[in-house]
């Protein structure tokens, strides 16, 4: 009984805090809908400047409860519950996401007005990227008794190159509109080909028609302007609450070079659709794709297990929360409350990465950051540093990577994501340098066996470049590479290393004569291994990464 009171008090202070939070953001809602772009465009790059700065501010102030509430309501959905108590917390958790929805959309309005929402480009599989929103509005649809249909083309490439956050984001607001104002009948969303626009690229068309209430020619003429009362058919005037969504989904379409439109019936039933350009990564590659994109994809828990993580965190509830979702995973984590103990504990040394929050007292994180890795250029060594931020401005990104974090996570964080991204830095990472196919693959299959991800490079040129848009814990130079070739390559990757303040090992594999040998050992080299030991030295000098 205890337990089930002290439940109940969660869920009642979760409700509270959530309900502080839906109001400030009705406050914001209308305040924002009062801008107009045209003011907006003649504003002194000063006052834009100011308003970046307080929707910064603003985005910090909503965002780090949010996350709190958030991450406790999944943490408590983990525990033994009666079936009312997880009825009250799922509809806690689906009022959250729609609230964190809103407001995402709020920032998102602002900084496309501003001409400064940031584009993130990627190869990805389209089908794999849209099934689980598709699967998560069926289930919305079958909680109304509607029926729901996603079907695509045929001829569609699997792989695509665009921005998938985007994309998905103009699909679900799309979708939820129609589900809002369908309530029987059904909704169906089609992916097809639309044809190539003006510069080549391929146009994908989304279509989502619904049976729900019927929107009026003179609504539908203003509809992806601007946020404001929808008029429906039947007699009276309701406003929509997903009209900032549509502006929104109307500016990004604009942003990537689509088109976007809506067909209605006044009696009932409504069709939106939108172009979306994107590039074929087969073109692209020309007829190669990149290697990892069939790769099978690893329980990324198995590559964290055991792992020591530095979370630097002041807000307690939001630390906990991420503590909690790391131990989850077999992580062990310590935690620390300002920078300044950040750059001490660190420096202590036994940690395989550090999540760092931005805004914390006595230092920042992008200070504690820069200071973390002065110290380590002395030292020779470097770790991973993920910002964790309620930021979310054009730019914030920017000034984590340039501090020198090497990723960054916006609040509320997820967890999948919060796994993936430390998966994806915690694995260790190799460049192999040759063009002999049998040395390839006697240099890669003991490094791949020990789980460490591999990139081929078959000449020095290519290793300068891949040493150039990333980091390698380990280089290997292979004697079927040219000699001068391997040199250049050495020296123009340690140069690099001088402003990143990275130290890949640098191991040359092959027969040499002494003076080549000797050229090896001036150029950059940490170790040479003959061909006859080299499987076992490269077992030994992976085993002192572990």
């Amino acid at each position: 009984m205890i337990k089930q009171h002290e439940m109940e008090q969660e869920v009642l202070k979760l409700q509270s805090q959530l309900e502080k939070q839906r109001k400030e953001n009705i406050r914001l809602k209308k305040e924002l809908s009062r801008q107009e772009k045209t003011a907006i465009a003649h504003e002194p790059s000063a006052a834009k400047l100011s308003r970046s700065r307080l929707w910064s501010s603003i985005s910090h102030e909503i965002l780090t409860p949010m996350d709190a509430i958030l991450g406790m309501t999944d943490l408590v959905m983990d525990t033994e519950l009666t079936d009312e108590q997880r009825n009250y917390l799922e509809m806690i958790n689906s009022s959250a996401d729609r609230l964190f929805g809103v407001i995402s959309d709020i920032i998102d309005y602002s900084e496309l007005l501003e001409g400064k929402l940031r584009r993130d480009m990627v190869n990805f599989d389209i089908f794999e990227e849209l099934e689980y929103d598709l699967y998560i509005a069926e289930l919305s649809a079958k909680h109304k008794d509607l029926k729901f249909n996603a079907s695509f083309s045929k001829d569609l490439p699997n792989y695509i190159n665009s921005d998938p956050s985007r994309l998905r984001q103009v699909l679900n607001n799309i979708i939820s509109n129609g589900l809002k104002f369908t309530h029987e009948g059904d909704i169906a969303v089609t992916v097809e080909k639309g044809g190539h626009d003006e510069n080549g690229r391929l146009l994908l068309r989304f279509t989502v028609k619904d049976t729900g209430i019927g929107i009026s020619q003179q609504a539908q003429q203003t509809i992806f302007q601007r946020p404001a009362p929808l008029t429906i058919t039947g007699g009276e005037e309701k406003f929509s609450e997903g009209g900032l969504g549509l502006v929104v989904s109307a500016l990004l379409v604009e942003l990537f070079g689509g088109k976007i439109g809506v067909t209605s019936n006044e009696k009932g039933g409504s069709t939106f659709w939108f172009t979306w350009p994107v590039i074929n990564p087969l073109e692209m590659y020309m007829g190669e794709l990149p290697p990892d994109m069939f790769s099978d994809k690893r329980d990324r828990s198995l590559v964290l297990r055991g792992a020591n993580i530095l979370l630097a965190e002041d807000e307690y509830i939001n630390a906990s929360i991420t503590k909690a979702f790391l131990e989850q995973v077999g992580l062990n984590v310590t935690t620390v409350e300002n920078g300044k103990d950040a750059v001490d504990t660190a420096a202590k040394g036994g940690y395989h990465a550090v999540l760092m929050d931005v805004q914390m007292p006595v230092m920042d994180g992008l200070e504690a950051t820069r200071e973390i890795r002065k110290r380590e250029r002395e030292a020779g060594k470097s770790i991973p540093i993920i910002a964790l931020t309620a930021h979310a401005m054009h730019g914030d990104k920017e000034l984590c990577l340039q501090a020198g974090m090497d990723d960054y996570l916006a609040k509320p964080l997820d967890k999948d994501q919060l796994i993936e991204i430390l998966a994806r830095y915690m694995t260790r990472k190799a460049l192999v340098v040759g063009s002999n196919p049998v040395s390839q693959h006697d240099i890669m299959q003991p490094l791949a066996e020990r789980g460490w991800a591999v990139t081929l490079a078959e000449t020095g040129r290519l290793a300068m470049y891949e040493a150039s848009l990333s980091h390698y814990d380990m280089i290997v130079i292979d004697a079927s590479l040219p000699v001068k070739d391997g040199i250049e390559a050495v020296r123009t990757i340690r140069k690099l290393e001088e402003f990143s303040g990275y130290r890949a090992t640098i191991v040359g594999v092959g027969f040499l004569s002494e003076d080549e040998f000797r050229d090896y050992g001036t150029s950059g080299f940490d170790e040479f291994y003959d061909k006859k030991v080299m499987a076992d030295a490269l077992i030994r000098r992976v085993e002192l990464f572990s």
